[in-house]
């Protein structure tokens, strides 16, 4: 038992720092474009809360450009989601684990902890499972309780992996160029019914979305 619990645990190690070299070659081997980046300056300099999310379909994005910034991250507790954190810790991230689909109690304590010290977290959420750009009201609820600004991302490269599961996951090919946009800041001390500030989010992130698909 112990031998396969180490066994595993190696196996998931390798496969994280594998991901992480051959992702870092491939960000490192494209040009990068970024567009709103007074917005992303604002929530850095913010003493509120913060929550910078993405649909999960463009997740790798701002895993990259958001990297070594002491920013906290969302990951769940299954084995893919064990070699996302692997990478996302060698970018310089600090992580926080538990989904809505498990460990979601833990998660949500998470979140509220960090939020409640003025930390900025990452999530996706439409994520870890779908459906796609559907947002999880734990979130919301969490970006409200805590008034959190939430700043909307999304990226595109010029070449990409298409993986055609739910949330049609891009993976940018080397040697192209990537853009990044970042959206609109949401102020919940503006907007906090759970509802329109469900809508908000979804039509900015949707918005910013249809801007980089139109790019290239």
């Amino acid at each position: 038992m112990k031998s396969t619990k180490l066994f595993i645990s190696l196996k998931l190690k390798l496969y994280s720092t594998l991901g992480y070299l051959i992702l870092k070659f491939i960000f490192l081997t494209n040009k990068k474009e970024d567009f709103g980046l007074e917005n992303l300056a604002k929530i850095k300099l913010e003493k509120r809360p913060v929550m910078i999310c993405s649909w999960h379909g463009r997740l790798l994005f701002p895993v990259f450009n958001l990297n070594n910034l002491n920013f906290f991250a969302l990951a769940g507790l299954h084995e893919d989601a064990e070699i996302i954190s692997g990478i996302c810790e060698k970018l310089g991230w600090k992580m926080i684990r538990g989904s809505s689909s498990n460990g979601a109690y833990k998660a949500y304590k998470g979140i509220l902890d960090k939020l409640s010290s003025n930390k900025k977290i990452y999530l996706t959420p439409d994520g870890p499972k779908g459906p796609i750009h559907i947002i999880k009201n734990g979130i919301v609820q969490a970006s409200i309780k805590k008034e959190a600004l939430i700043l909307p991302m999304s990226g595109i490269s010029s070449k990409n992996w298409k993986i055609k599961n739910w949330d049609l996951f891009l993976v940018p090919k080397p040697f192209g160029t990537i853009l990044n946009i970042y959206g609109d800041i949401i102020d919940t001390k503006k907007i906090n019914n759970p509802k329109e500030l469900k809508i908000k989010i979804t039509k900015e992130l949707n918005r910013i979305e249809k801007k980089t698909n139109e790019w290239f």
